[in-house]
């Protein structure tokens, strides 16, 4: 009878934290709502968006239909080692290559140019800058891809970027290379992957239209883009790149210059519901009086100019310090936060201190892995019990600040299987990648040099 009792008030225990957490996630995602709406009411501009995983149905390169979890969770895995071997060689690169694969995509977003709009499907990139599309009339250009080729001649705001545009038509540091041959008056775009892909054009002013669930869509006029007609490599399933890295052509720069659209946010719904819900996408006004309660870290400007670095200092698992040394963090200019990488990565010595850490507290058997990931097997447990992780990075104020992971940041796991393998591997530098950024609202001010975030249950949407 005293085993029949305990169980009941087990099972009511556990009845209770799963509506308390419910009622907690509730709770949370109302007041997040009420904030975000009090930025609007206030004056503020918001346009909320799609950003549809690879995976989902929506996407134009989801994997074939009967693709399992596992298959998915394996592609993902390759695709961050790729990336990640990419960046670590992108910090040796001329400043005219981007250091990705031009099929390298985690996310496609929804994008229109021109007037009246015509729509295209883009591969948002956090790694480059340039936004681009392909354009008639075409010298090279690929064939498949989700809608027709852009056509200025049917646009009425179309304006070529001339040679003598002091602001646009100038060397960069961030990838792309305007030239002016003897031969044209407009603007030459000349961007290249490291894979050997390259795509050439030239760079002109249109107007652009971003779907916008918070309201009216948004026209923004005089936004420049790579209008590119002969295009060589690996293009195929989307129309062009939307690049979201740090540099002054990216989309959330240029949008920042307008002023009305100063910081991007995202929150990442998890890797296991990527297949069925899409993520929110955020365009806003900085709010100094920070009515979401986020926590901010400075931007660092580590080896390679475009990419979010951060300054991590240290990791703590069930609330127990690593031990390891910042100094290990910041060997190339920092910590990386890269929505374009699936799992988080860190250098050996950090991987190796992070995975003794977890061994230590983490009872199960170990299973082997063919990306050697940590796995455990957990056959025969009734309720597995699992650390908690948290990474620690210098605040703006100079003090610590936490991002901390769930379960579902640490171990995305297959439904109906025993076996855990949890998001880290090691790697050539050191990633946050987007498994362990989903179910974090996490906001970028590239003006101010700053990420902030929270956590938020990501599947209520934003």
């Amino acid at each position: 009878m005293a085993a029949v009792r305990d169980l009941s008030l087990t099972v009511r225990w556990v009845l209770f934290l799963a509506v308390f957490t419910s009622w907690q996630y509730s709770t949370q995602a109302s007041r997040f709502l009420q904030s975000i709406d009090t930025l609007k009411d206030g004056g503020s501009k918001i346009i909320r968006t799609e950003l549809i995983h690879r995976d989902h149905p929506l996407s134009p390169i989801a994997p074939a239909e009967g693709t399992t979890f596992t298959e998915r969770l394996q592609a993902a895995a390759k695709r961050s080692r790729d990336r990640s071997l990419l960046m670590s060689r992108g910090r040796r690169l001329s400043a005219f290559t981007t250091p990705f694969t031009s099929e390298s995509a985690e996310y496609v977003i929804s994008i229109s140019f021109g007037t009246p709009p015509q729509l295209f499907t883009g591969m948002v990139d956090t790694g480059s800058d340039l936004v681009w599309i392909q354009c008639s009339p075409c010298i090279n250009c690929y064939t498949t891809h989700p809608h027709p080729v852009f056509d200025p001649t049917n646009s009425s705001t179309e304006a070529y970027v001339p040679c003598t545009d002091t602001n646009l038509c100038i060397p960069s540091n961030f990838g792309v290379i305007p030239t002016c041959e003897a031969n044209s008056n407009y603007c030459q775009v000349k961007y290249s992957y490291i894979d050997g892909s390259q795509t050439e054009g030239v760079l002109t002013n249109e107007t652009m239209t971003l779907q916008n669930t918070a309201g009216a869509a948004p026209l923004e006029r005089n936004f420049a883009i790579g209008c590119m007609n002969n295009n060589t490599g690996i293009f195929d399933n989307y129309d062009g790149i939307v690049g979201f890295a740090r540099g002054p052509l990216s989309l959330p720069s240029q949008l920042s210059k307008r002023g009305d659209l100063n910081v991007f946010a995202f929150c990442l719904v998890p890797y296991t519901a990527t297949t069925t819900l899409t993520s929110s996408l955020i365009f806003g006004s900085r709010n100094e009086t920070n009515p979401l309660g986020l926590v901010y870290t400075p931007l660092l400007d580590g080896s390679h100019p475009s990419f979010y670095w951060v300054d991590m200092v240290g990791v703590s698992v069930d609330g127990v310090d690593t031990g390891i040394p910042s100094a290990l963090f910041n060997t190339s200019g920092g910590v990386i936060f890269d929505s374009g990488t699936p799992f988080t990565r860190f250098v050996p010595a950090i991987y190796d201190s992070i995975k003794q850490s977890v061994a230590n507290v983490v009872p199960y058997p170990v299973v082997p892995d063919s990306f050697n990931r940590s796995c455990y097997d957990v056959a025969g447990v009734q309720n597995p019990t699992w650390p908690i992780m948290t990474y620690h990075f210098t605040g703006v104020s100079g003090a610590v600040v936490d991002f901390e992971l769930d379960l579902e940041n640490l171990f995305p796991q297959e439904p109906n299987t025993t076996v855990f393998c949890w998001s880290i591997v090691s790697g050539e530098s050191n990633i946050i990648g987007n498994i362990q950024q989903a179910n974090h609202y996490i906001e970028h001010d590239v003006d101010l040099k700053r990420i902030g975030w929270i956590s938020k249950d990501c599947t209520v949407a934003v």
